[in-house]
């Protein structure tokens, strides 16, 4: 079964080459959201302004998380 990771870039807990380099190891996917933090929603990489996103009720979950996790479910 091939595994999914999934890699927001607004958070710098993890750089996409070493996901990349996780991914290579195992049989997985790796799906690179690029300016999402690690609450699912879009958000600057500045320390503050991404902070501000995770008490914001109105700022929606990104759809590329959503479509990832169908396109993994389906298979």
């Amino acid at each position: 079964m091939m595994k999914t990771g999934l890699v927001w870039t607004a958070v710098a807990a993890i750089l996409v080459v070493d996901a990349k380099r996780l991914s290579d190891v195992g049989n997985a996917q790796l799906v690179v959201l690029d300016g999402i933090s690690h609450v699912l929603k879009p958000a600057p990489a500045e320390h503050m302004p991404n902070i501000m996103t995770y008490n914001s009720p109105d700022t929606p979950i990104d759809p590329g998380i959503s479509l990832a996790i169908i396109e993994f479910v389906k298979r």
